[in-house]
This record gives structure tokens, C-alpha cells and sequence, in this order.
């Protein structure tokens, strides 16, 4: 019964990834359309007395507040295009909880599933040969 629900929890958190990741320029326009908005309102009820201090001073804090989230978005995502091709640090800093180390063959083959869902079949069937050849040497399958 808790594999079935961690199963669906799994799969609708999967769900919910690849719907986050297909509309991101629709979050972003949405992230200007109402910053934006609510910028402008409350530039429009700025009290009279800022008007002799200028336009520049008022609208300055608020640009940088709709433009900043929006600008380091877009810089993370061309920075970060191929993040799961980067190399591993060689210090991990999650030392809190409990982490098994993988074995060579399951990392490179999870590694490489999540990379290409479409190729998760072709790296399982490798996985496969390995424990057969393993087994035909007389070794056992890690």
C-alpha cells in the first residue's frame, strides 16, 4: 500500500517537473505582467511631495525589483544549460543524513535514465548483459 502511494506521489512529482520546466517563459511573463502591475500602482499612488524629487529615485527600486529575479533567471538557465554534464565536486557538502555510494554500473545507468528517459530501456538492457556476463564468469551480480 505505501509503495502504490510513493508510486503516485513519484509519478505526479514527475508530472509536475516536466509541466514546470515546458511553461517557464510563461511563468516568466507572468512574473513581469503582475510585478510590473503592482509596481506601477504603487508608483501611481506615490505621494505628491516625491514628485519634486524626481521620477528617477521612485521608479529605480522598482525596475530592479521586477528586472532582477527575471535577469538572473535567464542567466542561471544559459550558465546552468548542461548542468548535469558538469563534473562532481570532489568535497560533497550533504554530510547530514544517510547516503549510500553507488556502485559504478547503477550510478552511470541512473545517471544516464534521467538524462534520456526515451534511452532508459537501451541503458536497462546493458544492465542486463552485465549481470548475465557476471553470472556466466562465475561472479554474482552487484
Amino acid at each position: 500500500m505505501l509503495s502504490a502511494i510513493g508510486n503516485r506521489l513519484h509519478a505526479r512529482s514527475a508530472s509536475l517537473l516536466v509541466s514546470l520546466e515546458s511553461s517557464l517563459d510563461r511563468i516568466l511573463q507572468g512574473w513581469l505582467l503582475v510585478a510590473g502591475l503592482a509596481s506601477a500602482a504603487r508608483i501611481a499612488t506615490t505621494p505628491t511631495w516625491a514628485a519634486s524629487h524626481g521620477v528617477l529615485p521612485i521608479v529605480t527600486p522598482y525596475l530592479l525589483l521586477i528586472i532582477a529575479p527575471f535577469a538572473s533567471f535567464v542567466l542561471a538557465l544559459r550558465w546552468f544549460r548542461n548542468g548535469d554534464t558538469q563534473p562532481q565536486p570532489v568535497t560533497r557538502l550533504a554530510i547530514v543524513g544517510r547516503w549510500a555510494v553507488l556502485g559504478p554500473m547503477i550510478r552511470d545507468t541512473v545517471a544516464s535514465a534521467m538524462e534520456r528517459p526515451a534511452r532508459a530501456e537501451e541503458e536497462t538492457t546493458g544492465v542486463k548483459d552485465a549481470r548475465k556476463q557476471a553470472r556466466g564468469n562465475g561472479g554474482s551480480p552487484q
